[in-house]
């Protein structure tokens, strides 16, 4: 499979896909100033971040078989959906300008 990094990457037909969701963290220090003098300054935490991967297909074999994968890596297994698209939305705008007499 493909991992789609943009919307170009994404076919607008028929096709497989597969998204995986990750948790990351970051731990950030606190500053000298929180150390010294608790209650001011920035003190040390954690960041956590959100995020996923996108894999696309259009061989639906494929799709299968990168199912089966994901569901073995015990990092991927139930942090992941499948899902099959049969053609993505087309989003127009339109814009009106009006003048008031």
């Amino acid at each position: 499979m493909k991992r789609a990094r943009g919307k170009n990457d994404v076919p607008t037909d028929k096709h497989y896909a597969i998204l995986v969701y990750k948790s990351d963290s970051v731990y950030i220090a606190g500053d000298e100033r929180s150390r010294s003098n608790p209650g001011h300054g920035y003190p040390a935490h954690t960041a956590i971040y959100e995020s996923f991967e996108h894999y696309v297909t259009e061989d639906k074999n494929i799709w299968l078989a990168a199912i089966e994968e994901f569901a073995k890596d015990e990092d991927s297994k139930n942090k992941f959906i499948c899902f099959e698209v049969l053609k993505l939305a087309s989003v127009k705008t339109k814009v009106v300008v009006e003048f008031e007499e």
